[in-house]
């Protein structure tokens, strides 16, 4: 079974859309946390990469933010994607090499986000019906306030 079924695949199995891109959150310490552990594959969550306290948020309080100087999307390539859909059933494709990275100033929010829509477009067939897949990684910072930065990176 080639990359593209074995996608196409874990997709329709475990219900999840098809992703292309991984975040990274920089530290002022000089260290990193990844969506995807290099090493073994498993999912970081991203509140953890954003805040001290999962617990303060769900109260409704907002947690210590850690000292994040940046923010980014990266590709997956392939063998992440092999890794990611062995170790969490996510669906990954390689298929960009865009990149975007964000500076976040010590006041600045990080913003992250994808938007999921369903495509037969390459993917999706008949038997599978559409594909879900990830087409807009949006990046930025100080969303909702006049210093708004969003940028996009469209798979098509």
């Amino acid at each position: 079974m080639d990359l593209v079924d074995q996608v196409i695949e874990t997709s329709t199995r475990y219900s999840r859309p098809i992703i292309t891109h991984f975040w990274i959150v920089e530290y002022k310490d000089g260290t990193a946390l990844p969506q995807f552990d290099p090493e073994d594959f498993h999912e970081n969550e991203y509140w953890r990469a954003l805040s001290e306290s999962h617990d303060q948020w769900l109260a409704g309080e907002m947690p210590k933010k850690k000292d994040i100087i940046a923010i980014g999307w990266y590709p997956i390539n392939e063998d992440l994607a092999m890794g990611i859909m062995k170790e969490c059933g996510i669906p990954c494709l390689p298929v960009s090499d865009k990149s975007k990275r964000v500076i976040i100033e010590e006041d600045e929010e990080p913003y992250l986000m994808r938007e999921v829509k369903y495509s037969y477009s390459g993917l999706g067939t008949q038997q599978t019906g559409p594909a879900k897949i990830a087409h807009k990684y949006k990046i930025g910072k100080n969303v909702g306030t006049p210093y708004e930065i969003i940028y996009i990176i469209e798979i098509t």
